[in-house]
């Protein structure tokens, strides 16, 4: 019974890792901050790395990182806060095991002054919610041009939360289908 309890969540969480794109490695990283490890966030540090098959523009004015808090007796928020742009360049990246990387190009945005205005006072109210808070992190990434006939596109999405930390990836060569009707 005891091994039950055990294995089933841990297979929900592997399922629901390869289903969203996101790696196990990277939603234990983001459990691992504690309680209290949103609360030391500088948001002047916050970087959102975005990479994209080459021959898609990604519209950094309408990029958005979400933040959603939800206490376990409380009401949940939502906050999307806005990006800038701080450098665009192209690389190579992994389209997953045994396959060859293809050039992207990649943007690295930070909170615009707004945003880390608003994440640092969301970060002090944080402080003070109850023990099983959960909170996650998603990105918004339209596009503004994408090539004629597009079906798909493959998309990373990494967040890095200090100057010095390690990149988070959110979504790793995740391919998203474009409606047949845009």
């Amino acid at each position: 019974m005891a091994l039950h309890r055990i294995v089933a969540p841990l297979t929900l969480l592997l399922l629901l890792a390869g289903c969203a794109s996101m790696p196990l490695s990277s939603m234990v990283q983001l459990a691992a901050m504690g309680r209290e490890g949103l609360e030391r966030v500088d948001p002047a540090q916050v970087r959102v790395r975005l990479s994209v098959s080459q021959g898609y523009e990604i519209d950094v004015s309408r990029a958005r990182l979400r933040l959603s808090v939800t206490a376990p007796r409380g009401a949940s928020r939502d906050v999307d806060l806005s990006l800038e742009l701080i450098e665009r360049s192209r690389l190579e990246r992994s389209n997953g095991l045994l396959r060859r990387a293809t050039p992207q190009t990649t943007y690295l945005l930070r909170l615009t002054p707004q945003s880390a205005a608003e994440l640092a006072a969301l970060r002090q109210s944080l402080a003070t919610r109850e023990r099983g808070t959960q909170r996650s992190f998603s990105v918004s990434v339209p596009f503004s041009s994408r090539p004629a006939q597009a079906a798909s596109v493959t998309l990373w999405a990494d967040l890095k939360l200090s100057a010095d930390g390690a990149w988070i990836a959110l979504l790793d060569a995740a391919e998203l289908r474009f409606n047949s009707r845009s």
